[in-house]
């Protein structure tokens, strides 16, 4: 194994006991050195030489990915794990001491929610229904919305309190996120595509997502998401031993079940002043960069969390490892986006973005040998081969956006094989600097166009 086998593959591939061994061997031995090393390989020879300065460190971060050979259980590892992540940054959230950063921080706290409960209600149809194909059908006719999730796993002989009030209640909440986002992308994405038509042609236009100021209390939403989840979880037969243990107490759930204590409104405003998310095109516009910057605090939260908890014990209960790294791999794809938007001419972002969707060579290639318009003059896009780079390792490893959130694809194949081990801070370095290098490309754009009126920009 050379150094760089490590960037260009260990990221997509199984650590076995031996590629450990070797890797050790370059970070601990004598065998390499690091003036000899790429500028890439350096740049994590450094990293991983401060964050993990002995072999036992080293160690204490390996986690691994079983699976169960039961689908639902698999679903129920992850719908835990995003749970877990979500009430984490909640805490961080409520922590901040700077309380603008709420507004933006709210959109991957409610996507790890949202993500959370649909992947709990796969796991409960899942366990319930063992035939293959009808799984893969009940895929494809629910998708995403939870409404319509809930529907299905009610009509399963599963849950004796279903016509208590909780459940009640349970299936308005969901018909109240389903109205705003039925296909997960409301909390993703500042934008929607919907199709106009005028006499002569049909156009593609853009939609922000939130039009109108809300102010979002927090504590109910996320108190509403753990009691949800909560409800769901009373479904489940049997809970692994690998699950980790919801960070949460619901203690009064036995009355919530037969008197909901609270609304089954969505995005409920109110709230202490210093707990509230203000979000609202008219308060303030949202941009690609906001929501990018918001998915990549949390992930760093959640990971600098994760190392500082090291114990002994601690390998193949990596809780956060599939969050972190979706939070990480979306903020990549929003900046990519941005960069499009602001390196295309409007109609041709537009057309690039809603047609490569997530696929982020495909963003990255559309754009990159565009060129920024400067006050002066046009200039090309500044560190294009540290981008093509790192932008090609993200894509090979997860093309679909769908790796890090679903522990299978839509055939229901598994993603990694079995055992999947991993090392979580190769994967955090090489997500977060792809991040990193294309959000350093865009801050010099905006300084270089800094003050024009007419620089090319997605319009929303």
């Amino acid at each position: 194994m050379t150094f760089i086998s490590v960037n260009k593959e260990l990221i997509c591939s199984n650590l076995s006991k031996n590629k450990l061994n070797r890797i050790i061997n370059i970070y601990y031995g004598e065998k390499v050195k690091r003036d000899e090393l790429e500028a890439y390989e350096q740049g994590l020879y450094d990293y991983l030489k401060e964050e993990y300065p002995s072999r036992e460190r080293l160690e204490q971060a390996l986690g691994e990915i079983q699976h169960f050979n039961d689908l639902s259980k698999d679903f129920l590892v992850m719908a835990i794990n995003f749970q877990i992540s979500a009430a984490e940054v909640v805490y961080y959230m409520a922590s901040e001491s700077s309380i603008a950063r709420l507004d933006t921080l709210f959109f991957p706290m409610v996507y790890l929610y949202r993500q959370s409960i649909e992947l709990l209600l796969k796991a409960i149809y899942f366990q319930e229904v063992q035939d293959q194909s009808e799984r893969k059908l009940f895929i494809g006719r629910t998708r995403h919305d939870l409404s319509t999730l809930y529907q299905e796993v009610t009509a399963l002989p599963i849950n004796p309190d279903q016509d208590k009030a909780g459940y009640t209640w349970l299936a308005d909440f969901f018909d109240n996120i389903s109205l705003f986002d039925k296909v997960s992308d409301s909390f993703r994405y500042p934008y929607k595509f919907h199709m106009t038509n005028d006499v002569f042609d049909r156009h593609l236009k853009v939609k922000k997502v939130f039009e109108e100021r809300k102010d979002i209390d927090l504590i109910k939403l996320s108190t509403k998401f753990s009691y949800a989840f909560a409800l769901l979880q009373r479904l489940i037969i049997e809970l692994p031993q690998e699950c980790n243990e919801i960070p949460y107490a619901v203690d009064k759930l036995g009355d919530f079940i037969d008197n909901p204590d609270c609304s089954s409104e969505f995005l409920e405003e109110g709230g202490h002043y210093y707990l509230r998310c203000v979000i609202g095109e008219d308060y303030r516009p949202t941009d690609f960069n906001r929501y990018a910057d918001a998915y990549s605090d949390c992930a760093e939260y959640l990971y600098k969390k994760r190392i500082s908890d090291f114990t002994e014990n601690h390998r193949s209960n990596i809780s956060c490892y599939h969050p972190v790294c979706y939070l990480l791999r979306n903020a990549i794809e929003l900046s990519l986006k941005k960069l499009c938007a602001r390196c295309a001419e409007y109609d041709e972002a537009i057309e690039l973005i809603s047609t490569k969707k997530h696929n982020l060579l495909g963003l990255w290639n559309g754009s990159k040998d565009k060129h920024a318009e400067g006050p002066m003059n046009f200039f090309p896009i500044p560190h294009s081969n540290q981008i093509d780079f790192y932008v090609k390792l993200v894509n090979g490893v997860d093309e679909t956006s769908s790796r890090f959130r679903y522990p299978t694809d839509n055939n229901l194949e598994h993603y990694n094989p079995v055992p999947y081990r991993y090392h979580f801070g190769i994967h955090y370095y090489l997500l977060s600097t792809c991040f990193e290098r294309i959000r350093v490309t865009e801050y010099i754009i905006d300084e270089a166009t800094d003050g024009r009126e007419d620089y090319r920009e997605l319009r929303i």
